[in-house]
């Protein structure tokens, strides 16, 4: 699965438009739609999009499309531990390391 962003409008009828890159494979899709709104005073803020809803959708869409990156990790980091090269994990003790970049 691949995550493709792509912008469209909605016109006075109500029809979804959009432009699709020509790329795109044949196969079933999950479409996840965010509308813009101009938000003009506290109300319609507060009556906005619910954001967390929208947040979890997308990261269930990046997560749907990792698997393959999560398999090759699980089996690198098993692969790990197996020849030994792993330590236990103890959180009371752990100092998190600072990069420098």
């Amino acid at each position: 699965m691949s995550l493709i962003e792509v912008d469209g409008v909605v016109d006075d009828q109500g029809k979804l438009k959009v432009d699709l890159p020509s790329d795109i494979m044949p196969g079933k899709v999950h479409l996840i739609l965010i509308q813009e709104q101009i938000l003009t005073s506290l109300e319609d803020i507060l009556n906005a999009a619910d954001l967390p809803s929208i947040k979890n959708a997308i990261w269930d869409a990046l997560l749907a499309s990792s698997h393959d990156v999560l398999a090759m990790m699980s089996r690198d980091i098993r692969a790990e531990h197996a020849a030994g090269l792993t330590e236990d994990f103890d959180p009371d003790t752990y100092i998190p390391h600072v990069s420098e970049d």
